[in-house]
Order: C-alpha cells, then sequence, then structure tokens
C-alpha cells in the first residue's frame, strides 16, 4: 500500500504541474484520479492538496500572479468541477474511514501525545536512508540514529543558508513536503513498534528533492556518460543490499526470527512468531513465545489471551482459563478473551458455560460474528438447533463473506432435517472459500441422505483434491462405493483412509464388511479384529467377526466373541448364538 501510495501521489503531483503548464482541463482530471487512488490506499495522501497550495503559491503564483484572477475566472467551470470531485474524495474517504475505526480503541494513539514521543521520528527519518548498515526490519529508536539525524539536520540548514546558487524556494518546498507528509505518520503511535519504515517512502521523496536542488546546477549539466556511470553504480549498490535484506522476508516465521535477532527485548515480535507456530502446529513452541512476551511486557493482554489458546488447543484447559482470567484482568472490554474463553469452556464439555462466556462477547461487542457462530455452534451441540440457527443468521448478517458460518448455518439445517436449505448453505460456503474442504464434504453428507450418490462423490473428491490427508473424506468415498456396488473401490478407500488415520475403527470395520462381500473372509476377519482392538465395545464389529469366524467354521472364535457381546449387553448376542447353534 505505501509503494501504491508513493507512486499515485506523485502521479497526481506530476499531473498537477502539467496542468500549469499546459493548462489543459485532463490534467487536473488525471491529477484528482490519482490523488483520489493514493488517498484510498493510506492517509498521509489527505496532506497532498497542501502540497499542491505550496507549490502553486512558491512557483507558480509569482509567474501568473497578473493574469491569476483571470484564469481562475475563465476556466473557473474547471475548476469548479476539480473541487467538487476533490470534496467527494474527501468526504467519501472520511464516512468510510469512520466506519472502519468505529470499535477502534485506545485513542490515546492518535494525537497530540504521540505527536510528542514521535519527534526522534524526524531525525531518525533523516538518517535512515543513510544508515545502510543499520537496516532493522522492525524500527526502533536508538542514539546512533538519532545523533546521525541530528548532524544531517544541521547540515540541511547550512546547506539552506550557505548554498545561494539555488533559491531558497525549491528547498523550502522540499522541506515542506518532507515534513508534512511525515506529519501523519508522527500523530500516529504504533503499538509495541516506535515507527514504521515503510511509511518514510513518500516523506523522503522530499529530501531527495532538496539533495537535488543543492546540488551545483552545473552538476547536472554536465554531459557525457560519467553522472550515468555513477548513477548505474549507486542503483547496483542498493539493489544488491536490498537483494540481501528481502531474504528476511521470505516467510513469515524467517521475518520473525530476523526480527527477532535483531531487537530481542520486542515482546510484539514474540506474539506474532507464537501465533504463526500456532498455525503451523507448533503449539509448544508457540507457548515458549507467547510466555516471553509476558515476561519482556507483563501488561500484554494479546499475549495471555494467545497463550490460553495454545493451551486449550493441547488440552491443558486449566491453564488457558487462567490466562483468559489474566487478559480479563488487563483489559476487561477485550471482547476476543471471552470468545476464546467459551471455546475452551465448550472443548471441555460445559456448553452452558460457554454459552455465558459468548453472551459476555456479544455483550462486548455486539457487532462480533465469531462469537455469534460459536454461540451457534454450542447452541448445536446443546441441541437447540433454532437458536443455533437465529446465531448463524446474525454472524452472517454481519459478515455477508463468512464462510464458516454458512457452512454451520448447513449443519444446523442438515440436523434439522431440511437438506435443501442445508445444501444451499454449504454452496454458499463454497462459493465463498473455493477451497473449503469442510464444506465440500458435508455437502457430500447431505447429498448421500437424498441418495444423489454421484453428486456425493464429486464432492467428497472435491473435498480430498484441497486435503489429500482427509480421511474421514476417503471413508465416505468407500462407504458412496458401497452404495454403488464398486467394492474394490470400495476397499481402496478405506485402506487409504485407514493409511491416514490408523486408529480409525469405522474405517476398519466397513473394510470388513466389504471383504466379506467379496468372500475374502480372512481379510474381514483382520479388519473386524483391528476394529475391535481399537474399539474394544464395537458391538457389530464383534457381531461381523463372530459371523465370519463361523463363515470360515472356526466356531470357538465365534463362541468368544458371543461372550464378548454377552458382556457388552448386546441384543447382537442372541442373534449370533442362533447362528452357532444353527
Amino acid at each position: 500500500a505505501d509503494l501504491l501510495l508513493l507512486f499515485f501521489s506523485l502521479l497526481s503531483f506530476l499531473f498537477f504541474i502539467e496542468y500549469f503548464q499546459k493548462r489543459k482541463g485532463s490534467y487536473l482530471f488525471l491529477n484528482w484520479l490519482a490523488f483520489t487512488i493514493a488517498l484510498f490506499c493510506k492517509e498521509p495522501a489527505a496532506f497532498l492538496p497542501f502540497v499542491f497550495i505550496i507549490y502553486y503559491f512558491i512557483f507558480s503564483y509569482e509567474k501568473h500572479s497578473d493574469s491569476h484572477w483571470n484564469d481562475i475566472c475563465r476556466n473557473k467551470k474547471i475548476y469548479f468541477l476539480t473541487f467538487l470531485l476533490y470534496a467527494v474524495s474527501g468526504i467519501t474517504w472520511l464516512w468510510l474511514r469512520s466506519i472502519a475505526l468505529k470499535n477502534s480503541t485506545d485513542i490515546n494513539e492518535y494525537g497530540l501525545i504521540p505527536l510528542i514521543s514521535n519527534m526522534p521520528m524526524i531525525p531518525e527519518s533523516l538518517a535512515r536512508p543513510f544508515l545502510l548498515f543499520d537496516i532493522s526490519l522492525i524500527s526502533y529508536f536508538s542514539l546512533l540514529k538519532t545523533l546521525a539525524g541530528l548532524g544531517i539536520m544541521i547540515l540541511i540548514v547550512v546547506i539552506f543558508l550557505k548554498n545561494k546558487e539555488r533559491t531558497n524556494k525549491e528547498k523550502a518546498f522540499s522541506l515542506s513536503w518532507f515534513l508534512l507528509f511525515l506529519l501523519p505518520n508522527m500523530l500516529y503511535k504504533t503499538k509495541d513498534i516506535n515507527y514504521l519504515s515503510h511509511r518514510l517512502f513518500l516523506p523522503l521523496i522530499g529530501i531527495l528533492l532538496f539533495i537535488l536542488f543543492s546540488f551545483p546546477k552545473k552538476w547536472i549539466e554536465i554531459k557525457g556518460n560519467k553522472i550515468s556511470w555513477v548513477m548505474i553504480a549507486v542503483f547496483a549498490f542498493l539493489s544488491a543490499i536490498t537483494f540481501v535484506k528481502s531474504r528476511s522476508y521470505s516467510d513469515p516465521m524467517t521475518f520473525y526470527n530476523s526480527s527477532i535477532s535483531q531487537n530481542p527485548n520486542n515482546a510484539l515480535m514474540y506474539t506474532n512468531r507464537g501465533a504463526i507456530k500456532v498455525n503451523m502446529g507448533d503449539l509448544q513452541g508457540a507457548i515458549s513465545d507467547f510466555t516471553q512476551a509476558i515476561e519482556l511486557k507483563p501488561e500484554d493482554a494479546v499475549a495471555y489471551n494467545d497463550r490460553g489458546i495454545a493451551y486449550s488447543s493441547i488440552g491443558q484447559f486449566e491453564k488457558a482459563i487462567k490466562d483468559y482470567d489474566k487478559a480479563m484482568e488487563l483489559n476487561p472490554n477485550y471482547a476476543g478473551v471471552y470468545n476464546n474463553w467459551g471455546k475452551t469452556e465448550q472443548d471441555k464439555g460445559d456448553i452452558d458455560k460457554a454459552i455465558e462466556k459468548y453472551d459476555k462477547a456479544i455483550e462486548l461487542n455486539p457487532n462480533y460474528p465469531d462469537a455469534y457462530d460459536n454461540r451457534g455452534n454450542a447452541y448445536s451441540k446443546k441441541g437447540d438447533i433454532d437458536k443455533a440457527i437465529k446465531d448463524y443468521d446474525k454472524a452472517i448478517e454481519l459478515n455477508p463473506y463468512f464462510a464458516l458460518a454458512y457452512c454451520n448455518l448447513g449443519n444446523a439445517y442438515h440436523a434439522k432435517g431440511d437438506r435443501d436449505k442445508a445444501i444451499k448453505n454449504y454452496n454458499k460456503a463454497i462459493e465463498l472459500n473455493l477451497n473449503y474442504a469442510d464444506a465440500y464434504y458435508n455437502l457430500g453428507q447431505t447429498l448421500i441422505g437424498l441418495g444423489r450418490y454421484n453428486e456425493a462423490l464429486g464432492s467428497f473428491n472435491q473435498a480430498i483434491r484441497i486435503n489429500p490427508r482427509f480421511a474421514e473424506a476417503h471413508y465416505k468415498i468407500g462407504f458412496v462405493y458401497s452404495k454403488l456396488g464398486r467394492f474394490q473401490e470400495e476397499i481402496e478407500s478405506y485402506r487409504q483412509a485407514i493409511s491416514i488415520k490408523p486408529d480409525f475403527a469405522d474405517a476398519y470395520y466397513n473394510l470388513g464388511v466389504a471383504c466379506g462381500v467379496l468372500g475374502r473372509h480372512q481379510d474381514a476377519i483382520n479388519s473386524f479384529k483391528q476394529a475391535v482392538r481399537i474399539k474394544p465395545d464395537y458391538v457389530e464389529a464383534h457381531y461381523n467377526l463372530g459371523v465370519t469366524y463361523l463363515m470360515v467354521g472356526d466356531k470357538d472364535s465365534a463362541v468368544q466373541e458371543y461372550n464378548i457381546l454377552k458382556t457388552l449387553g448386546a441384543e447382537q448376542a442372541d442373534q449370533l448364538y442362533n447362528l452357532i447353534n444353527q
């Protein structure tokens, strides 16, 4: 976004200059268009009109002072239309910005206090382009850069006063550019980071202009290849540095590892690296990072919340709840903590307490779609499908692109027996997320219930295309093949499911049934034995194992299965007994 801001801001400025040189209205239109795009890239573009005004009064007003009012009168329609377009862009931008920031917290991060605390940004931003050996991934104030920047500021003053070959107007405009575009960044205090270096691209154009305006004119007028070769050398040198530094941006983990090695006392980097590790499945590593973040910044509610999520993921629910409690103590209005706390209570099996936590999250943030979605899941588990549907609908109302909520709504309608609505919502979830394996899987389940086996097979195949290790989808493909009479393919699907999930008792059971249909009784026996090994109280597997023993003439083993069924109190015990005594 900052590169786009830089590009379109410069483009808008160039069109502004072109207009006053050629007096063509099309340039004003292009100036407005580039300005609008820049404005919607990043908010520093809001200062562009001030730069235009400064430029006009420094460079153009004096030249055209006699014809200034005549020009306005002659082109009043063009100027009025341009002003109107700028007003529309500005008002639209302010309106959309107010919507986006409606639920923003910590208003103290923007305003006069951050401006004062960010004063070192002026010398540091001046020094940063010249200290190529100290290009850190995450910027932080340092004495070296501050002193170097102060030295550059003194040099700027000296050049401004001593260099009489170029006009002070040129140098004043350059410094105005630098300070005007630096101001929005100074008004905002980024959490846990002193400043963001990529936001200096546009302000530093002012410093580059100042340097150019400080060169003697004879340097610029030098003919031949001397200057070209110097510029090529500088470009090659900077390109090499960029290439070396860019390796740290190859992936998120590399970025955070490099950031931490450069500044091991930045709590935010540990918190963010911990979140990456959670997504990678390295939960113990994530907990270690969150703990380090807490040690560096004990008042960091986010780190406690994130560590609670990690603890919950490994089943350490009490530790998770303790962390959530601490996060709420630090930030009582942190709705996300109650949402995560609710998920932990739900995983514990305490559905009522989970709903209580989701209620609190929604009370703190009534526009929290995730909390409505999770509360809907809790109501579904409780069997209150109507309340679940109401919550899923609310989540979708708040976020019409919430694919997970559509999928869960489909599950609720499936549970209610309304398969048409279930299919409609699964399809909507897939439309929003074409790589949503669970939605394809659930759609397949519903299609099975309608007897649409070929369509179900297509859905399950899409699920395993997205996630080849989706054991349940392979299992369901086997089930569909059984309905279609394709028993060999059924067997292969169950085996694929088992290779992914070796403790998949149902897959072993159905594999045994399929082998039995094909007369492969020993394979069936082996499969049923695996099913009851994994799940000793698997009544159907014990019964079919007993029946298969009888088919191969092993009556003693069949009697053993009868005794197990009798111990389990299963009605199949009598059925097997009758078969044994036939």
